[in-house]
């Protein structure tokens, strides 16, 4: 879907638009006279799985002709003076459709039914996600639909109840929109959940592409496809240890000198409140009771990420004060 066009079609007179076509159940409709609107079609055909669903279907009417079964959904519009028909539902099959055509089979109509007289521009944009029976739309793609239900003064309590959805849902797939890119991707092909994209966004920010591409690698080495939250999980744990070891290998060499390392410390003191510098003193006595490296502890991991490098040599520092 795209910006460039407004929605705003007024209703025009069907049997003007179909321009003579035969009609019994459906309308076997030229097609010539389907027009597309870009805020009516909210499948992104840009990616390699609308492609290939549109391979198969071409493939189907190669074999078998169009689906009578399947007809297009089109609203009849008035439109510079004209009643012109917009495509409302079907976009995957009219591209099929176009496809197979172009590869030689031979198709003049396709069979269409119209929108219900008194249809809106909101209920068009709802029919969008309740009234589609192909395979199902991703959550950017129900995202762009709920922005333009916004667009048309449609409340975000309205949207929920006309779409089957809850409140929290609704405002989930806004928030898809707002993420970085590739956390984007990530949701539109299916590599990870509406729900845990937003929830990695909130936690992580700027981060959290990086963060889901680490969850989506330990999927895959467990043989699945789709990051969950126990992928995100077990992705830190694996991270925090190494990133411990080589933060404290890099900003603390073993320290014997009690000079330097109260020195270290005081250094940090100046740089934090009283209440950081308490914890870390009481940390480092702590570690100094145990018999193993200081940068083997969890603590050190969490020194490291909210006061760099200079907390895990000054938390160190500390603990070689306290064995000394």
């Amino acid at each position: 879907m795209t910006d460039s066009q407004e929605l705003d079609l007024l209703p025009g007179n069907v049997k003007k638009a179909v321009g003579g076509a035969s009609s019994g159940d459906l309308w076997m409709l030229q097609r010539s006279l389907i027009r597309r609107h870009p805020k009516l079609q909210p499948r992104d055909n840009t990616t390699e799985h609308y492609k290939e669903r549109v391979r198969h279907l071409a493939d189907l009417m190669h074999a078998n002709g169009y689906d009578r079964s399947f007809p297009l959904k089109v609203f009849a519009a008035r439109e510079d003076g004209q009643d012109v028909l917009y495509l409302v539902q079907g976009h995957t099959r009219l591209d099929a459709f176009d496809l197979a055509v172009s590869e030689g089979k031979d198709m003049e109509v396709i069979p269409c039914v119209t929108t219900d007289r008194g249809t809106t521009m909101e209920d068009l944009l709802v029919s969008t996600i309740t009234g589609n029976e192909g395979a199902p739309l991703t959550p950017i793609e129900k995202a762009g639909i709920v922005r333009e239900l916004q667009g048309c003064n449609v409340g975000l309590g309205s949207i929920a109840r006309r779409l089957g959805y809850t409140l929290a849902y609704v405002k989930s797939l806004l928030s898809i929109l707002e993420a970085p890119r590739e956390v984007r991707e990530m949701v539109q092909e299916g590599k990870v959940a509406a729900s845990v994209a937003v929830g990695t966004v909130k936690e992580h920010g700027k981060q959290a592409g990086a963060v889901l591409k680490a969850g989506l690698e330990v999927a895959k080495a467990k043989g699945k496809d789709k990051v969950t939250p126990k992928h995100l999980r077990a992705a830190a744990s694996r991270g925090s240890k190494p990133e411990a070891k080589s933060t404290f290998a890099a900003a603390a060499p073993a320290q014997t000198h009690k000079p330097e390392a109260k020195a270290v410390s005081l250094s940090l003191a100046t740089a934090v409140d009283d209440a950081t510098m308490a914890a870390m003193r009481r940390a480092a006595k702590w570690i100094a009771q145990e018999t193993g490296p200081a940068d083997e502890y969890p603590f050190l991991a969490l020194v490291s990420t909210t006061l760099g490098l200079g907390g895990t040599a000054a938390l160190q520092g500390l603990v070689n004060k306290a064995r000394g």
